[in-house]
């Protein structure tokens, strides 16, 4: 054994080095590993990265909400002349778009043979007067019944009706106007057969003068008849009005409700059909004014601002958008104080944790 033992005596000291090494240097890695630098590792694939946005904080103002209505000018009435009978025109008084008064004579009908008619009728009521009250003193000597003085009295009746309808015949035959306003058309001329039933003239009425449009249901709750409203023509010009009707029944085509806005036109500048745009003020309520740019919708489809709260997490507010201004638009919906999200609002979802920083520019 000593003899082995001398005789691999250098082998054996070989390998406890290599033994001794080999332990170094595990000792050595396990310690450098121990004291690895935490920030070196590969970042953890269920630790998202915080998105930086910039907020401006918005105070509510009191305003007041404003019905717009886009529409047009009508005359506040129109009607439409026509011939009560077959004549010809023998004369034309007014002219096509000159202004009228109530009673002033648009045209002449030729009276045919209604004069005679007339004459005849009125002889044939005096007649009937005659023989009427000679019944009546033969009824007081018993020499007339009753029943003959009643026929008398029939025909007297009789003919006095016939005189009156030959009357309003003659008296139909002078078209006049049936209120101030303007003769918007008439397609008749001196010498022209006029059947009956046959438009003579249309007059409108421009004083006052409706401002008209169609709002929906939801912004018909806000209207009420009696409010103060103005308008805006498209040449510039600014009206003040009363809102005189407002629809119970929508079109049935649209689903809209009919508005009318009543406004003073004595001097007549306004006309009818010009394109005009209503606003009428209903509410008082808080709101905020920002820029369009900030609206955006969530997965209800619904409109509405993100904002951040104080623990750094997204919030989605649905807004009512209350009026529009030059550059922006006022919303109701929102705290009373609010951090808006002005850069980076389509980066980030409702609950999502962000990194909050001070917008300088403006909402």
């Amino acid at each position: 054994m000593r003899r082995l033992l001398r005789r691999n005596q250098s082998l054996f000291i070989a390998l406890g080095i290599t033994v001794a090494f080999t332990l170094w240097l595990l000792s050595v890695s396990g310690a450098t590993g121990s004291a690895r630098d935490p920030s070196l590792e590969a970042p953890h694939a269920d630790r998202p990265a915080i998105t930086s946005v910039r907020v401006k904080t918005l105070h509510s103002k009191r305003v007041t909400r404003d019905v717009i209505i886009y529409g047009k000018t009508e005359a506040a009435r129109s009607v439409t002349l026509r011939a009560e009978f077959d004549g010809r025109v023998m004369e034309t008084v007014a002219k096509r778009g000159a202004r009228v008064k109530k009673g002033d004579v648009i045209v002449r009908l030729d009276l045919r043979d209604l004069d005679a008619r007339l004459q005849q009728a009125k002889a044939l009521v005096r007649q009937r007067e005659i023989q009427y009250q000679a019944a009546q003193r033969l009824k007081t000597k018993n020499f007339q019944s009753q029943a003959e003085v009643a026929e008398a009295l029939a025909n007297l009746e009789a003919a006095r009706a016939t005189a009156k309808r030959v009357e309003v015949e003659i008296s139909n035959s002078v078209l006049t106007a049936p209120f101030d306003g303007v003769l918007h058309t008439r397609p008749v001329e001196v010498g022209d057969f006029i059947a009956e039933g046959k438009e003579i003239a249309r007059i409108i009425e421009l004083d006052p003068i409706l401002i008209t449009g169609d709002v929906t249901q939801r912004e018909l709750d806000y209207l009420k008849v009696g409010a103060h409203g103005s308008a805006k023509l498209i040449t510039g010009e600014e009206l003040e009005g009363v809102l005189r009707y407002v629809a119970s029944e929508s079109d049935g085509a649209t689903r809209t409700f009919r508005v009318e806005l009543e406004v003073h036109n004595s001097s007549g500048a306004v006309v009818s059909g010009t394109t005009a745009e209503m606003r009428i003020p209903t509410e008082e309520l808080s709101a905020h004014y920002i820029s369009p740019a900030l609206l955006s919708l969530n997965s209800q489809d619904q409109i509405g601002v993100k904002s951040v709260n104080d623990d750094g997490v997204v919030v989605f507010h649905v807004v009512d958008i209350v009026r529009t201004g030059v550059d922006g638009v006022w919303v109701s919906g929102l705290p009373e104080s609010v951090r808006v999200i002005t850069v980076g609002q389509g980066f980030v979802r409702e609950g999502d944790r962000v990194e909050a920083r001070a917008d300088d520019q403006g909402a």
